[in-house]
């Protein structure tokens, strides 16, 4: 599956997703949305993010990644070069955002997490939208994974769950995975342009110390 997607020149995938988040009171809450990415090999990437919760757009070009709030006509640039799954790695350790799925970029590189698996077992076969798939088992520390593979010549993932145990309520990310593996870009499609009206604002850093208040 790793090799497969790193050997895609373009793709489209969509994503309806589930998402468990644990109120203080120890009860879950499921929340539902929508993740998409359109996707050039090595450097260009349109992503958006539809939830319950949140509304995001990014626009990467292998220059200048981009954040959009569309809601509140919001936005933040910053530099940035590399690969997607670099970027994507970048945006996490520097300014705390993790994209939803963001492994689809990594997995078959340096920077996948192969390594820090405990176990995996073959559950066997099963059909995820008539897709016929092989499911996966997997553990590592803090987390268990499933993931659906899709058989053949196209070994996609069709499916991941995703369940944190570090916490006692055990919370899960559910996501069911559409693919395009051949996309035709549009022109500056990757480029983020400014909607009326919008404004730019500064994307800190996770570390950024609070600077104290102007008397």
């Amino acid at each position: 599956m790793s090799a497969y997607l790193r050997s895609l020149k373009t793709f489209q995938v969509t994503s309806q997703t589930t998402i468990d988040d644990v109120m203080d009171t120890g009860q879950k809450i499921q929340f539902g949305g929508v993740v998409g990415y359109r996707f050039v090999a090595p450097d260009k990437l349109r992503a958006f993010v539809r939830s319950d919760r949140v509304w995001r757009d990014f626009y990467y070009d292998g220059k200048t990644l981009t954040q959009v709030a569309p809601r509140m006509n919001y936005y933040a640039s910053m530099p940035a070069s590399g690969t997607v799954g670099s970027v994507l790695r970048k945006m996490l350790d520097e300014y705390d955002i993790d994209m939803p799925l963001g492994d689809l970029f990594t997995w078959g590189t340096t920077e996948d997490s192969v390594n820090n698996l405990t176990s995996a077992i073959l559950i066997g076969p099963a059909y995820i939208d008539g897709v016929e798939v092989e499911h996966f088992a997997l553990r590592q520390d803090a987390v268990d994974w499933q993931v659906w593979i899709q058989k053949g010549e196209q070994p996609l993932p069709r499916k991941l769950v995703i369940t944190t145990t570090d916490e006692v309520q055990q919370p899960q990310y559910i996501a069911n995975l559409s693919w395009y593996t051949s996309i035709r870009p549009r022109p500056g499609e990757f480029t983020y342009t400014p909607a009326k009206g919008a404004m730019r604002i500064t994307q800190a850093p996770k570390n950024a110390q609070q600077q104290p208040a102007a008397k």
